[in-house]
């Protein structure tokens, strides 16, 4: 399903983290390492408490399957 959400919106799925068994820190290393510009996630309860934020300050989108919405952010390349 996340596949599948994320096809939908354009993105590819290159990797699948379980995010029980990493920080957010290593999600973050993990997304730049990848080039990675969203997060997919079944829901928002998914995510760490104060993921929202870090997300958001990295400039990545989060997607969720259910409900089915992306929370889109500013990129840092257009602020510039």
């Amino acid at each position: 399903m996340i596949s599948d959400r994320a096809t939908e919106l354009g993105y590819k799925s290159p990797r699948v983290i379980d995010l029980a068994y990493t920080t957010m820190e290593a999600l973050l290393c993990t997304c730049s390492e990848l080039g990675a510009v969203a997060v997919v996630v079944p829901s928002l309860d998914h995510l760490p408490v104060g993921a929202l934020e870090t997300l958001d300050e990295a400039a990545i989108t989060i997607v969720t399957v259910y409900p089915a919405i992306a929370r889109h952010v500013e990129r840092k390349a257009e602020r510039e």
